[in-house]
C-alpha cells in the first residue's frame, strides 16, 4: 500500500491505473461481500471456487483488470483491486474487532486530520484505523499507536513494514494507563501519572488523539499533556457506561465541547425480479409491441395496468370483453334482459292479491323474481347461459394460469440481511487552552 505511485497522471492529466509487479499487495475481489489478499510472486498460482490463476497472468497488467482462469471450460474470472484502508479492512485477517470504514470516515472527518499532522492512537488491534489515519496525514505526518499486547504489537509492526507504511507509522507496545505493577488487574485503580503515557510525543505536539480501549477515562490526564490546546479527542467505546463514565472524567479535566455520536452503516442489496404480465386479449406481434412500449412509457405502462382486471375478468368467463364494442353490446344485452323483466314483473295490483292469500300469483311472482335476478346475473358477467358460470369477479391474484402471458423485470432494492447494527459510540471534545 504505497501511498506516493498510487495516483499516477498521463501527459493530458488524466489519472491512470498502476501497473501490477512482483512483490506488489493485491486485493481479490470475487463478489460484493468476499475479498481477500495476496502478493505477486514470479511463479506463484492459486485456486479457488472460480478457477485456477497463475500470478504471471497478472504481473504487468492494471490494477482494475479482469483475470479469467486457466481452466478452458470454467469462464470464471476474477477482479484485481488496487489497496486502499478500506479494501484493506475488508480483505485483511482481523486479530480483533475492527473500526468499520464508516467510523474511519467520521473520526477522520471530525479530529481534523489532514497531511503533516502528528496523530496518538491507543489500541493498534488489527491496525484497520491505524491505516486510515496514515494516510490523512501522508506524506510529512505521522501516527504514533500503542498497543499493550505484545503479540500483536509485533504482527502489527511487521505488516505495516510490508505495506510500506513503517516510514509512516510508529507501533510500541505499552500500557498507556499508568497502573502500578502488580494491580493491572484492578480496574478502579487510579493511573499513576508517572508511569504509562504516550512515550515519543512531547508536551503539546498531538494534534489528534484517539482512544480505543477499555478504559479511557484512565488516559486522559496523558492526553491532557500531549494534546495541542483546542485540538480534538476521540473515544471509541461500545457501552453507554464507558461513555459515561469518560465524559466525567472529561469535564473534571478540563475538556469542553463534548459530543458522543453513533454511525450506522445499512448496505443495500441490488436485485432484479421477473415479474408475470397478462395476456390481453391481443395478437402475439401486438402483445409484444405493447409490452415493450409500456416498459419505456410510463403512462402507456400505467394505462396498460388500469385495463387489467377488466380483461382478466373477460378471460376468466370464456369471453372476449377487451374492446369498446364488446363492452357495448354486454350493456345493450342487459338492458334488454332489464327490460324483458319488467314487463314481466308483477304488478301493485298482483302483489295485493298475493297478499290477500292467492299461492297461484304469489308462485308466478317469486318465478319472475328469480328469472330477473338470473338474468342480470348472466348478463353482469357476460355468460352464454352455462349455469357454471362463475357470478363474481376473480380477484387479480386468483387469474388462471392460462391468461398470464409473458415477463417483465423489477429492479428492487433491500437490506443487506447482514446488516451491521451498533458498533460503538464516538466521543469527541475539545483539549482545554
Amino acid at each position: 500500500m504505497d501511498f506516493p505511485v498510487q495516483s499516477k497522471r498521463n501527459s493530458d492529466g488524466c489519472l491512470r491505473p498502476r501497473l501490477m509487479k512482483a512483490g506488489d499487495l493485491v486485493i481479490l475481489y470475487e463478489r460484493h461481500d468476499s475479498l481477500s489478499h495476496f502478493y505477486l510472486e514470479e511463479n506463484g498460482s492459486f485456486t479457488n471456487r472460480f478457477g485456477y490463476f497463475r500470478h504471471e497472468d497478472m504481473i504487468g497488467r492494471p490494477f482494475g483488470s479482469r483475470i479469467y482462469s486457466r481452466n478452458a471450460n470454467n469462464g470464471g474470472y476474477i477482479y484485481l483491486l488496487e489497496p486502499t484502508p478500506e479494501l484493506w479492512g475488508q480483505a485483511m485477517k482481523t486479530r480483533t474487532q475492527i473500526v468499520n470504514d464508516m467510523d474511519c470516515a467520521v473520526v477522520t472527518l471530525m479530529l481534523d486530520v489532514s497531511p503533516g499532522c502528528t496523530v496518538v492512537e491507543s489500541g493498534t488491534g488489527s491496525g484497520s484505523m491505524t491505516i486510515s489515519l496514515a494516510r490523512a496525514v501522508y506524506p510529512n505526518g505521522h501516527v504514533f499507536t500503542y498497543e499493550y499486547n505484545p503479540v500483536r504489537a509485533g504482527i502489527a509492526a511487521d505488516e505495516f513494514k510490508k505495506l510500506k507504511l513503517d516510514d509512516v507509522i510508529t507501533v510500541q507496545n505499552r500500557d498507556i494507563y499508568g497502573k502500578s505493577q502488580g494491580a493491572a488487574q484492578d480496574a478502579s485503580i487510579t493511573a499513576d501519572a508517572s508511569v504509562g503515557g504516550f512515550t515519543g510525543v512531547g508536551d503539546g505536539e498531538a494534534d489528534a488523539v484517539f482512544l480505543d480501549v477499555p478504559e479511557p477515562w484512565l488516559a486522559l490526564h496523558h492526553v491532557k499533556r500531549v494534546l495541542r490546546p483546542g485540538r480534538t479527542l476521540c473515544c471509541y467505546s461500545p457501552c453507554i457506561e464507558q461513555v459515561m463514565k469518560t465524559c466525567e472524567k472529561m469535564r473534571e479535566l478540563g475538556f469542553h465541547t463534548l459530543r458522543t455520536i453513533e454511525a450506522r452503516q445499512r448496505p443495500f442489496d441490488g436485485r432484479v425480479f421477473p415479474m408475470e404480465t397478462l395476456d390481453l386479449g391481443l395478437g402475439d406481434e401486438e402483445a409484444e409491441r405493447k409490452n415493450a412500449a409500456s416498459t419505456r412509457d410510463p403512462d402507456a405502462l400505467h394505462q396498460k395496468w388500469t385495463q387489467l382486471p377488466r380483461a382478466a375478468t373477460a378471460a376468466a368467463a370464456g369471453t372476449d370483453a377487451t374492446t369498446d364494442s364488446a363492452d357495448a353490446a354486454d350493456a345493450a344485452e342487459a338492458s334488454e334482459a332489464v327490460a324483458d323483466d319488467d314487463a314481466d314483473a308483477p304488478q301493485p295490483d298482483d302483489a295485493v292479491i298475493a297478499a290477500d292469500g292467492d299461492d297461484d300469483v304469489q308462485g308466478e311472482t317469486d318465478d319472475a323474481a328469480s328469472s330477473k335476478k338470473r338474468k342480470l346475473d348472466e348478463a353482469a358477467d357476460g355468460a352464454t347461459g352455462d349455469a357454471d358460470a362463475p357470478t363474481k369477479r376473480r380477484p387479480f391474484k386468483n387469474l388462471p394460469r392460462a391468461a398470464v402471458n409473458g415477463q417483465y423485470t423489477m429492479h428492487i432494492g433491500r437490506p443487506v440481511t447482514s446488516m451491521k447494527g451498533h458498533t460503538a459510540f464516538l466521543t469527541f471534545a475539545y483539549a482545554p487552552v
